[in-house]
């Protein structure tokens, strides 16, 4: 849910309808508090049925990007050496 999340962000194309299809209710639950931060940090802004990014959010998503990236291949360097011993 966290990486539909970031991926829709990432897209500019993240509509609270699209989650709830996807999740049902629960997505409030489960992505709630991150809503909220981003919106009162001003990242991100509710607009009709869309949350879209403002440049700060740009810029966070991309470092959210930038450090997914960075985790997934430390993740999987780890793995070639662990395979390799």
């Amino acid at each position: 849910m966290r990486y539909d999340l970031l991926i829709g962000m990432l897209e500019d194309n993240l509509s609270a309808q699209g989650l709830k299809k996807k999740y049902g209710g629960r997505f409030w639950i489960d992505l709630g508090a991150e809503l909220a931060f981003l919106i009162a940090v001003g990242a991100m802004r509710y607009h009709g049925k869309k949350f879209r990014l403002t440049a700060r959010g740009r810029y966070y998503c991309l470092m959210l990007m930038r450090n997914l990236f960075e985790i997934t291949g430390d993740h999987r360097a780890e793995r070639i050496l662990s395979d390799a011993m």
